[in-house]
């Protein structure tokens, strides 16, 4: 692939995350719901912006790892609710419970936002790192914490404190569900990127290394 095509691709991909940011931006500031950008999509779609943008592949890779298995979640509930009209895991029924145009268009960047990177991933190709799950696993600590102790716990946003605020699920009280939270993100973090790193078209060439 010529590199001036690869290009093209990349800021393509860069100008969509920058379209999605921007209506976030708006559409929370309209609402005047500035802790809504706190959740971690956005930071993890800032970030991956700026890897693309400066080729760091292993910064793409850190906030991909953190995006990938609960988007996933998020397309099989999504799909599920068109397919049959019920929710699997009541993860998108927010979706189609409102009627704000701008919040819809903002929640669709969780089909295509893991696509897109992947795809930026695999032009401008990673260097398996283990150093990279702590980067990863560092900011979803960062993350729980202010989600937890200093957020106010009505917004719900990255789901803490309690699951209902993005998820039908409920949890038994043996377990308290922020350590379950932290848990399941930890080992979602750790599956992705044995996942992603054992995929050869991300891979750089032998060559190259």
């Amino acid at each position: 692939m010529k590199e001036r095509f690869k290009n093209i691709i990349l800021y393509s991909i860069v100008g969509i995350f920058l379209f999605m940011l921007l209506c976030a931006t708006i559409f929370y500031f309209q609402f005047e719901l500035y802790i809504g950008l706190l959740w971690l999509c956005y930071t993890a779609i800032t970030l991956m912006v700026i890897g693309i943008i400066f080729k760091k592949p292993n910064l793409i890779l850190s906030q991909v790892m953190i995006i990938m298995i609960p988007d996933l979640f998020w397309i099989v509930d999504f799909f599920g609710i068109l397919i049959t009209g019920n929710s699997i895991l009541g993860i998108t029924t927010y979706f189609f419970d409102n009627n704000f145009l701008l919040k819809k268009i903002l929640t669709l960047q969780h089909i295509f936002t893991f696509p897109l990177a992947v795809l930026a991933l695999s032009i401008i190709k990673i260097k398996p790192n283990n150093k990279i799950l702590l980067i990863s696993l560092g900011e979803m600590g960062i993350f729980f914490l202010i989600s937890l102790f200093l957020l106010p716990p009505a917004y719900g946003i990255n789901c803490l404190p309690i699951p209902t605020t993005c998820t039908s699920f409920e949890f038994s009280n043996f377990i308290p569900y922020p350590i379950i939270w932290l848990g399941a993100t930890f080992s979602f973090i750790i599956i992705s990127y044995f996942s992603l790193i054992s995929l050869t078209f991300l891979k750089k060439d032998k060559i190259d290394y």
